[in-house]
């Protein structure tokens, strides 16, 4: 029989090993610096976007398109299991 014990004891430092490893790669890493230009223009995009698009669709298209979304939400949780 094995001796869970000392099992239990790498598979602890093994992930505490990575874990650390992963904080100090993140802590080394620098910000990329974004285009501010971009920054702007995504701002103004995206936030009327959607609003915009539901407004020029009519209430049987919203319908489809949530019913759709649905499907395919479930029919990936199926797949994934």
């Amino acid at each position: 029989m094995r001796d869970t014990h000392a099992l239990f004891l790498k598979t602890t430092i093994y992930s505490r090993s990575i874990f650390y490893y992963l904080i100090l790669m993140s802590q080394n890493s620098k910000p990329k610096k974004k285009n501010p230009a971009a920054v702007a223009l995504s701002k103004l995009g995206a936030s009327k976007g959607g609003k915009a698009r539901a407004k020029k669709l009519s209430a049987a298209d919203r319908s489809r398109i949530a019913k759709l979304a649905v499907e395919t939400r479930w029919r990936n949780y199926y797949k994934n299991k």
